[in-house]
């Protein structure tokens, strides 16, 4: 994780300095060269390929950006699969007739998620994070227990 920032600040960092400094040295594309893990290189490394034009910060940062775009799918599979469970707390309430907002549970959810944090997201933003996935599903539930008692009528 270290690197990821070094490597991200370093990318960051070499971009800016161009801009900012009005510098217009041309900017080479990277030649072709075998693909790398972005977790099996150092700062030198990457410094190393930007100064032979093998890579450059832009290209450094696409693929970073790559493997965010991976990690943004995990996340989306990950909340499809707790709304299907929510969906089906959903149903449960209807028939048992309970109420939707449930105060304790969710200071139990934020309790949770606050220890099993490792940051670097401070609790903070986990709280709020967690309040909108939580706001979210709260509506999930009532489109799904009213559409689904309709289907029953």
């Amino acid at each position: 994780m270290l690197r990821f920032r070094l490597c991200l600040s370093l990318a960051c960092a070499l971009a800016s300095a161009v801009s900012l400094t009005g510098c217009s040295a041309p900017v080479q594309a990277p030649t072709t060269t075998a693909p790398f893990d972005l977790d099996d290189v150092t700062i030198t490394d990457l410094q190393q390929r930007m100064e032979s034009g093998r890579e450059t910060a832009r290209s450094i940062v696409e693929k970073y950006l790559k493997r965010i775009d991976a990690i943004d799918r995990e996340l989306l599979e990950t909340l499809n699969r707790r709304t299907r469970v929510v969906e089906e707390i959903g149903r449960v309430k209807r028939e048992a007739h309970l109420p939707i907002y449930e105060p304790k549970r969710e200071d139990q959810v934020f309790a949770n998620v606050a220890n099993c944090n490792g940051g670097p997201i401070t609790h903070e933003a986990v709280r709020r994070i967690f309040e909108r996935i939580i706001d979210e599903m709260r509506t999930i539930q009532r489109m799904r227990m009213v559409s689904d008692g309709d289907k029953k009528c």
